[in-house]
């Protein structure tokens, strides 16, 4: 079955995965969680990203570490120049 959890002891992921929409599944050690997948109808390619607030911190907080995150996602990981991608 097609996909990848990087915190899953076998790698193998835990959301439903299909050949036509793999799913890459990437942990952080902050508590981001990022979802990254082919969408299986539409030519674009799709992303999901997550993170949970710890107790004390502010909600300005962690939407700024959130978005950092998903700037580094898109720019780093995905290379949206190299790989002919669209930034939203």
């Amino acid at each position: 079955e097609p996909g990848y959890d990087s915190l899953a002891a076998d790698r193998k992921p835990t959301l439903a995965t299909s050949k036509s929409s793999p799913m890459l599944t990437l942990r952080f050690k902050n508590g981001c969680v990022v979802q990254l997948r082919a969408s299986g109808t539409e030519p674009k390619f799709k992303y999901y990203i997550e993170m949970r607030g710890e107790p004390g911190v502010s909600r300005d907080e962690v939407e700024k570490e959130l978005m950092g995150m998903s700037r580094l996602v898109l720019l780093e990981i995905c290379q949206p120049e190299k790989n002919g991608l669209v930034v939203p």
